[in-house]
């Protein structure tokens, strides 16, 4: 059943585009010793830490446990490392790996995942592919698809002149029991779709408010780098 919603983000303009590969440089020039990754003033956040190789290069692998909002203990590897792009694989326990491609000269990041999920029966797989390099198009900007034993689903986003993000999602149920689980997943769905817009929106709203109006993709960057450096345990605990 076909789902459909929209969003106007307030405070960003088409030069938001520009934190994608603004956020890849962030990483590429993180510094890392012994003891994990060190931070412009020096001290140190172990719960990131380079285990092998050599940072953004090929074969580095990570180890990454965070605390905060979104708790978690990831090991990420650089699969691959070309001119043109770089792709990362993330696995946690109980989780579905996520393999990650994001373009070095542009705003394109395609991800896919495909394996067992703990609380979920069977194999889970998809897609999701973002493409800001291509703004205000037909085609759309924001291509995914799911696919599961029991549902499939495809969800496609455009964004339009002024930054309204308009969003059409496709959930379709599998098997026998498909009659009865078209409506709840439409209403579920709807449901679950508004609040996420609604979230990201006040969200971006709020960051408008903070950091100026248009957003500048530098700030917005080095904002999001924070954040996520926040969220690393400081200290590892050792047995």
């Amino acid at each position: 059943m076909r789902i459909k919603s929209a969003v106007r983000l307030v405070g960003v303009d088409d030069s938001i585009a520009e934190v994608v590969p603004l956020l890849l440089k962030r990483w590429q020039g993180l510094v890392f010793d012994d003891d994990g990754v060190v931070l412009v003033d020096g001290r140190r956040r172990e719960g990131l830490a380079l285990v092998a190789g050599e940072h953004a290069k090929a074969g580095a692998r990570y180890e990454v446990v965070t605390a905060g909002e979104r708790p978690g203990h990831h090991v990420a590897e650089v699969v691959a490392d070309s001119p043109t792009e770089v792709r990362v694989r993330v696995e946690q326990a109980g989780d579905v790996p996520i393999d990650t491609t994001v373009a070095k000269r542009g705003s394109k990041i395609a991800a896919a995942f495909d394996g067992t999920l703990d609380g979920l029966g069977g194999a889970v797989r998809g897609t999701v592919g973002l493409d800001l390099d291509e703004l205000h198009q037909d085609s759309p900007q924001l291509v995914g698809s799911i696919g599961h034993d029991r549902v499939v689903g495809d969800v496609k986003a455009w964004v339009r002149p002024g930054w309204t993000v308009e969003v059409e999602a496709d959930l379709r149920g599998k098997g026998l029991l498909r009659p009865v689980i078209a409506p709840v997943l439409w209403l579920r769905g709807k449901r679950a779709l508004t609040k996420v817009l609604e979230k990201r929106s006040a969200e971006i709203r709020a960051l408008a408010e903070r950091l100026g109006s248009p957003l500048d993709p530098a700030l917005v960057a080095d904002k999001l780098a924070d954040d996520f450096l926040a969220d690393v345990v400081p200290y590892k605990l050792r047995t």
